[in-house]
Parts: structure tokens; C-alpha cells; sequence
């Protein structure tokens, strides 16, 4: 089915004359009718819903003197706004986001040679400048791209900005954790982060390794590496793994995008360059490590490019590929059609404004129809454009997030939609590509199905929704702790834990079980890639709470084990558990082997460490701002020690517990749902 339509799409975007050419540009009908004019390398686009009304709305950059473009989305068109925010700057990233968790979208600018600007909503598009009280650097830099992740995953959006190395002066990126309190907290060196030359465009949060932690990735030009900082997990650090990783190829990046063009699961990566070799870069994501596929999908377009955007244009299940850039040619910016995975086809037809060269696009569904448009930011004079798409009709799904332990907007959350065995993910994000921030009502092309078999939503907190049996050509509103999982068991509890480093004791509980078949055993040394190990049989159907319990005998040795149950029911259904991790190690002095249970709902939890001697030391628990909140002396021996906690006067959220010796620390993180 996906074949014939995808061919029957593509001969209709080649025949283009004898249909409707795929976008027309309806900007001049909607009043936006300006330039970004002057300035390096043009001005960055928003279209996100500011004023909280389900719609997307419309933000541009502008040149130096001129203020922001503010356009309403009324349901049949934008109308301009009076500019909420003064800010005369040559604005760059304009990015909506709700940093205080209050239930309006606030506004980080950045500005090249001038101070960025930090614009708090207090309610209707009441914004006040609070940028020196928040702690945002107050200095000239030649910033560029920014983007909001919950790095720390404490519920709160941290602040990434991107600074360029001008008129021989460097000027680093910058990290701000939010502290919670309306102030961020300049983290750039003791996060890890900071690197000595830069020349950044644009950065992303993305969970490259599908951990939950969300790493770094960022565009440098000038011949030098891009970064990929990989979260350590510890709620603070990174490490720099881009030249380990294959993510740090040394090109003339401008973009950071992230998608999964293949359908496998993970976050690919799309960087432009100029029209030297290799030109624009596809690097696929093969469990953390990268390979570039530019050449084999043929995206490797050897223009001088900026922005891209991953976006289901067609509506085929497939991610298609937008490209701005100048150069040579009928054609600047290019259209890529996914033929199912690889290669990508290059439509070759005029479209309203394709042709002048272009800095900045953003992707999102504005004229509410079920197909993705494109805004696009010109070089002077050349206005900006407002691309409808007009695509063959065909089924779409779109979802919007609200958090409620993770933060309000959502972000850093994968959602995966599932149908006939296959899974489209998608990861939200805040400031994205080049310049840009796409619309955060995420949206998947569902080809002729009516129905989604499951929706799955993993928060940063940890939590999973579930939703089944969804109807298609609908926005769905998905709210935290919404859904009970639609598990077809109730699971109370699993844990795993290392017996004498020889094998893992798998235990859990089931209170009822409903139509159940059986626990299928699964095991992965990354987190991703599980395979199943073994088969527990259930009970049917049951009320009764019922305990079970699986042994992996280990016969290789491997840092980390990574367990969960697939849970099935009698019809074939099935659903995941959690994840519990298991250490190995003949090194190390002491090691973590097992916190439990984790998530827990109880009063206490219990800690199990491996010493190859007796040590004294010191459990610690530490709250998602950096408060110990829980200390207890004890003594460990040499083999293992169980520690039980005290957490009964705890609230709900995200913990980490530190052992402590005299010869270091280890960290583990605590979920309590209760």
C-alpha cells in the first residue's frame, strides 16, 4: 500500500503541470507582506501557539531598528499584531516557551551584537523584560540559534544559547539551568559543556542514545567539529563523545536537525554545508553511533544550505526533507521526497518563491487542514513566504502535550505512534534546524489508516501514557498520568537485582491480571535494542496479588543490563514494564548493583552495593535542585550490602541518590510517584 502511494505522490509532483504545484504561497493574503531585511544571514521564525488558543501562530525576526512580527492565527488566516515585547535588535531565534510552568509561553530573543532578551508572560501577552533579574548574560554577543530541553529532568526548561566567534573575539555557548524561582544559573563550565573556539549556528536538545536524558547537538561552521555532548545521566554533567560518536563531522554546519527518516526509532541527524564535499550530511543513528547516508539517499545537496526540516509533507508515513539555500540552479531550496526510508527523490517543479535564496523555514500545520505548510525567511528584499501545502489529501494524526511532573510544554518527550507492527516516533523539541522553532503540536502522516493501534507518550519524568485504538484526522490532547497505561496486567512492582555479579534475579508482582498470556523476559546492553530471553507463564485472569520471579544467568560480563517485561495478553496485545538497569563490574571498588523499587509508590526503597572491601561511607539523597534531604552513616561489606531508605516524608519527583566513600562517589536516580 505505502509503495503505490508513495509512487503515485511522486508522479504527481513530477507531472506538476498537470495538477496543482505542492505549495502555493499565501503570504501576501494574510497581510505578511515584509522582509527580514538586513542582516547576517538572515532572522529566525516561530510558529508556535503563543496565545494559548490551540492555533499556531506567527513570529519573525526582523533586521536591526525594525521591531518583531507578531501574527495571531484566527482560524482562517494570521492578522498582525502591535508588537507585545520592545526589542529593536537584529533579532535572531525568537523561541516561545514556558519556562515558569505558570501556563503561558514566554519569549527568549537573541540578537546579534546586542544583549539577548528574556520576556516574561504574565498573562495575555503581558510580557516584561526580566532578562537581568532571570541572570541571563547581559553582553554583546553575535548570538544565533538557541534552544529550551529539561537537561536535569527536573521539570523545569533550561536555556541553551549559541554565541559566534566575530571579528576575532570568541564568544562560548552558554548553558542557564532554571532554578525554579524565575533565575537560571550559569552552568556552561561546570557542566561540561564549554569548548574553546566556537563558531555556533544552532543547537538542539535531542535524546540521541533514547536514555530519557536529553543530550546536546550543535552546528559549528568554520571547519571545526560538531558537537554532540552526551547527558552523563547525573542530572549535571555532559560528556563530549562527537568524534567517538561519528557525530562530529567537520563541515561548514549551519543546521541542526533531528528526525527519524527510517522509521527504526532513533533521531537521525540533518546538517547543511556549503558546495564543498561531502556537502549536506545524513548522519543515520545506529544506537548512539553515526554513519553518514547523504550520498546513498541522495540529500547530499551541494548548495550553500541553511535551515532543513524533517516533516511528513505527503502524509505517507514517511519523513520528507526541506532545504534552504542559495546557489547555482532552477532551484535553491529543495523538496525531498522519502521513498520509504532511502533514497529520497528531488522534486524538480516550480513552486511560489523556490528559487531565491533562503536562511530559515519552520514547519507546522497553520491553516489547521491535516497537512504540513512551511514558513520561509528570505534574503533582503525577497519577502517571507507562507507555504500551503497542497498535497493529495491522506490521513494524518497530530498530538499536543501538556506536562504535569515533566514541564508544562512537554518537551524532551518522545511520542511513538504504533500501527501494523510498525513505530513513528517523533521527540518535541524548542528551537530547532536553523533559526527556527517548529510547531509544537506534533503531527504524523497516517497514509490510508483510520486507526493508530497505541500512542505512547514517555515523559521526562519517567511516566509512560497509553492510549489505544485511536481514531486518525484528529489533534489529540494528551495531558501526564492521563491514562493508566492500558496495561493488561496491573503491575505493582519490578526490580532486578545482581546475584554475586553471576546473574540477575528479575521479581515483580502483579495485583490483577486481566486476559494475560504471559511475561516475555527482555534483556539489551543499550537501553534499545532488547532481545527476549526467556517466557513466564501468567496467570489468565486474576485478583489476586501474584508474585513471579526470572534468573539470567550472566555468562558474559557487561557494564550495564537493561530489563524489561513485554506483558501479553491472550488476543496477541502487548505492553512494555519499566526499565530496570543492572551494573556489572570486577573493577570497581564499589558500585550501585540495584535501587528498588524504582519507580516506587512506598515509603521505602532499598539499595543494594557491591565492595570488594568494607568501606565506610555515606548514603545521601538530593533533591532536582541540589538539596540533601536525606543522610544516613553506614558501613559497607565486602560482597554486597542492602540499605533500605527512608522516603515516606518525601514529596513527588525526581531524586538522586550518592553513595560516598572515601575513595569517590556513584550516583543513582530515584522516581517517587506515590
Amino acid at each position: 500500500m505505502k509503495k503505490s502511494f508513495t509512487t503515485l505522490f511522486l508522479l504527481v509532483f513530477i507531472c506538476h503541470y498537470l495538477v496543482s504545484q505542492p505549495f502555493s504561497n499565501v503570504a501576501a493574503n494574510n497581510g505578511v507582506t515584509m522582509s527580514y531585511g538586513g542582516g547576517d544571514w538572515g532572522g529566525g521564525i516561530s510558529l508556535v501557539d503563543f496565545n494559548g488558543d490551540g492555533l499556531d501562530d506567527l513570529t519573525l525576526a526582523s533586521q536591526l531598528g525594525d521591531p518583531i512580527y507578531f501574527f495571531i492565527n484566527n482560524g482562517d488566516g494570521f492578522t498582525q499584531i502591535t508588537p507585545p515585547v520592545n526589542c529593536l535588535c537584529q533579532s535572531k531565534q525568537v523561541l516561545w516557551a514556558d519556562y515558569d510552568n505558570d501556563g503561558d509561553k514566554d519569549l527568549f530573543i537573541t540578537c546579534f551584537n546586542d544583549e539577548n532578551l528574556l520576556f516574561r508572560n504574565e498573562g495575555n501577552l503581558n510580557m516584561i523584560d526580566v532578562t537581568a533579574d532571570a541572570g541571563i548574560i547581559q553582553q554583546q554577543d553575535p548570538s544565533y540559534g538557541a534552544s529550551w530541553g529539561d537537561y536535569n529532568r527536573d521539570g523545569l526548561i533550561d536555556l541553551y544559547v549559541c554565541n559566534y566567534t566575530y571579528n576575532n573575539v570568541n564568544h562560548i555557548d552558554q548553558l542557564y539551568q532554571n532554578d525554579g524561582d524565575g533565575t537560571f544559573t550559569n552552568v556552561t563550565t561546570s557542566s561540561g559543556i564549554s569548548v574553546p573556539v566556537n563558531f555556533s549556528f544552532q543547537s538542539i536538545f535531542f535524546d540521541h542514545n533514547h536514555d530519557l536524558w536529553p543530550d546536546i547537538y550543535v552546528a559549528v561552521d568554520m571547519a571545526f567539529n560538531n558537537i554532540l555532548m552526551e547527558n552523563t545521566g547525573d542530572g549535571s554533567t555532559f560528556q563530549d563523545i562527537s568524534i567517538s560518536s561519528g557525530a562530529g563531522v567537520v563541515v561548514d554546519a549551519m543546521n541542526s536537525g533531528a528526525g527519524d527518516y527510517d522509521n527504526d526509532g532513533d533521531l537521525d541527524l540533518y546538517i547543511t554545508n556549503n558546495v564543498f564535499d561531502p556537502g549536506n550530511v545524513l548522519l543515520r543513528n545506529d544506537g548512539g553511533s553515526y554513519t553518514n547516508e547523504a550520498f546513498a539517499c541522495r540529500v547530499d545537496y551541494y548548495r550553500i544550505s541553511w535551515g532543513a526540516n524533517f516533516c511528513d509533507f505527503n502524509n505517507d508515513t514517511y519523513l520528507d526533507l526541506y532545504v534552504s539555500s542559495m546557489g547555482a540552479g532552477f532551484s535553491n531550496n529543495a523538496l525531498f521526497i522519502n521513498d520509504e526510508g532511502c533514497p529520497f527523490t528531488l522534486y524538480d517543479g516550480p513552486y511560489s518563491g523556490d528559487s531565491f535564496t533562503s536562511f530559515s523555514n519552520v514547519v507546522g500545520d497553520f491553516n489547521a487542514d491535516g497537512k504540513m505548510d512551511i514558513v520561509v525567511s528570505q534574503a533582503s528584499p525577497e519577502n517571507f513566504l507562507l507555504l500551503e501545502n497542497n498535497s493529495p489529501a491522506n490521513n494524518y494524526l497530530k498530538i499536543r502535550l501538556q506536562g504535569v511532573d515533566s514541564n508544562l510544554d512537554g518537551i524532551n518527550s518522545w511520542i511513538e505512534v504504533y500501527k501494523d507492527g510498525n513505530q513513528y516516533s517523533r521527540y518535541t523539541q524548542a528551537g530547532e534546524a536553523f533559526m527556527g522553532q517548529n510547531s509544537s503540536t506534533y503531527h504524523f502522516g497516517m497514509a490510508d489508516y483510520s486507526t493508530a493501534d497505541s500512542v505512547v507518550i514517555r515523559w521526562t519524568s519517567g511516566w509512560v501514557d497509553r492510549l489505544e485504538n485511536v481514531a486518525t484526522n484528529q489533534t489529540l490532547f494528551v495531558t501526564e498520568y492521563s491514562t493508566s497505561g492500558s496495561l493488561p496486567v496491573t503491575l505493582t512492582s519490578f526490580n532486578a537485582k545482581n546475584i554475586d555479579n553471576k546473574l540477575t534475579e528479575l521479581n515483580w508482582s502483579t495485583e490483577i491480571e486481566e486476559n494475560c498470556k504471559s511475561f516475555e523476559i527482555e534483556r539489551s546492553k543499550d537501553g534499545r535494542s532488547f532481545e527476549k530471553i526467556g517466557t513466564v507463564l501468567a496467570q489468565g485472569d486474576s485478583n489476586n496479588p501474584t508474585d513471579y520471579r526470572f534468573e539470567d544467568n550472566i555468562t558474559v560480563y557487561h557494564p550495564l543490563y537493561y530489563y524489561r517485561l513485554k506483558m501479553v495478553d491472550l488476543d496477541g496485545e502487548f505492553t512494555y514494564s519499566n526499565i530496570s538497569v543492572i551494573r556489572f563490574s570486577t573493577q570497581d571498588e564499589f558500585a550501585i548493583q540495584n535501587l528498588y523499587p524504582n519507580p516506587t509508590k512506598s515509603g521505602e526503597v532499598w539499595l543494594t552495593v557491591t565492595a570488594a572491601k568494607e568501606l565506610p561511607s555515606t548514603i545521601s539523597l538530593f533533591d532536582n535542585i541540589g538539596r540533601r534531604v536525606n543522610s544516613q552513616k553506614t558501613t559497607l561489606s565486602a560482597g554486597q550490602t542492602e540499605i533500605a531508605i527512608d522516603i515516606d516524608h518525601l514529596q513527588n519527583g525526581l531524586y538522586m541518590v550518592v553513595v560516598e566513600t572515601a575513595t569517590g562517589k556513584v550516583y543513582e536516580k530515584l522516581l517517587i510517584s506515590k
